[in-house]
């Protein structure tokens, strides 16, 4: 009974060992294409394996704030789409492991770079062919169906005009487009909360939770001449923030470092939409393993204190920027606590003037609505895995009572074909 041992999981570990044992093949092809080993000469092979295979075939989840195990969900995105490819999945059919929760490509074009129409024209001379877009949201989910690993077919949103979809497994991170800033990889789920937010050209947009900042990109592109203020607190985020900002093309971003609760706000009143993203447990993302139980005193516990995080954020944005019009509200998760529950307690806040739009009507054929259980659910939205073909996710739209007009032309619109054609034609 040696004591070195005595805190270890040696079952657990053991069939972890098995596990990679199992997968040696296909941990030899993630090791090669990545080049993890390469970039990463220090690292022990044997502790990499080991570790992908917790990743990828294990919880598919590694919570640490070891330097290593950093360093190794750096390449998460580049092992998951090797894994996904032709070649792996027929090595995994071998095994009698097909991978269910294969994911379409979703790419989005930052049109402060280029038009849609023109990356459309680029893959179509590399010999991709664009698949006309079904004329309803539940043929447009068949057609993502089809779309097969290796495949040369690629589709335009049926909802956001610069999101485009590529089969499982597409590898773009070397494309040129993706290098120089014109695609990114950005989930549609994570692309409607902006979308709906929907921005005048001049107008004063305020990102609180902006890190790691590809929605204030897709805010700022439609934004164009105005401004957006991207906040972040925390240091390590704030710098990828930046960087992401520099290389997107996004003059009219300004980058904050700082509390959104303790800026300025004299020097922000003439805000006039704002995106909150705040932070979440994450439970829509599908690549993340489920909670055993969020039943638990400590999941319950970490919620409602995320819940109060989000809810005093909200309840800032509604009440210190006298000029907001339109206020969204979204997280990647599932849970009620944190989305229906927060909404309606913001609602019920006073000194407030904000109501719910009626998002339902803003996005043709959507099938995923808030819980019935509350009065306004049907007015918010999610996202499903098993309904849209993406990750989990909530929004909530507001706008502001004595601004609110059903004849606003820049309201969020019932019919998009307006914002289709700005989006297609913009450079």
């Amino acid at each position: 009974n040696n004591k070195k041992y005595q805190f270890w999981n040696i079952k657990a570990l053991y069939a972890l060992v098995l596990q990679a044992l199992k997968h040696w093949d296909v941990l030899e092809i993630l090791i090669n294409e990545s080049k993890i080993l390469v970039n990463e000469p220090k690292f022990n092979e044997w502790h990499v394996r080991i570790l992908i295979t917790e990743l990828i075939f294990g919880k598919k989840e590694i919570d640490s704030d070891n330097t290593f195990v950093q360093t190794i969900l750096k390449y998460e995105d580049k092992f998951k789409e090797v894994v996904a490819s032709k070649p792996v999945q027929k090595i995994l059919l071998k095994y009698n492991e097909p991978i269910s929760d294969i994911k379409v490509r979703y790419v989005r074009v930052n049109t402060i770079k280029d038009d849609v129409e023109s990356v459309i024209g680029y893959f179509s001379e590399e010999g991709w062919q664009l698949l006309e877009t079904a004329d309803s949201y539940q043929s447009y989910l068949d057609q993502l169906r089809e779309l097969k690993p290796g495949g040369d077919q690629f589709l335009q949103d049926f909802h956001i005009p610069e999101v485009l979809v590529f089969p499982p497994g597409t590898a773009l991170y070397q494309h040129h487009l993706y290098k120089n800033g014109t695609l990114h990889f950005m989930d549609k789920s994570s692309c409607l909360a902006p979308y709906l937010l929907r921005p005048h050209a001049h107008s004063t947009v305020l990102d609180m939770c902006a890190a790691p900042g590809l929605k204030t990109i897709q805010l700022a592109g439609t934004a164009q001449s105005g401004k957006v203020y991207a906040v972040e607190k925390d240091e390590g985020r704030f710098q990828s923030l930046k960087e992401m900002i520099a290389n997107s093309g996004a003059d009219n971003v300004v980058t904050l470092h700082s509390d959104v609760t303790k800026l300025s706000l004299e020097k922000y009143s003439d805000v006039e939409y704002i995106l909150l993203d705040p932070t979440c447990s994450g439970s829509g993302m599908r690549d993340r393993q489920p909670r055993s139980s969020l039943h638990s005193s400590s999941d319950k516990d970490r919620l409602y204190k995320l819940q109060g995080f989000q809810l005093t954020l909200i309840r800032f944005a509604f009440t210190k920027f006298p000029a907001a019009k339109r206020v969204v509200y979204s997280t990647c998760s599932l849970n009620v606590e944190e989305n229906e529950e927060v909404v309606q307690a913001a609602l019920n806040s006073k000194h407030h003037e904000f109501q719910l739009v009626n998002v339902s009507k803003k996005l043709p054929g959507w099938k995923s609505f808030g819980s019935e259980d509350f009065e306004f659910g049907t007015e918010c939205i999610y996202s499903r895995p098993e309904t849209d073909l993406t990750n989990g996710f909530f929004v909530a739209v507001f706008e502001r009572k004595k601004h609110y007009s059903r004849d606003d032309t820049r309201s969020v619109p019932e019919n998009n074909q307006d914002y289709i054609e700005d989006m297609n034609k913009k450079v």
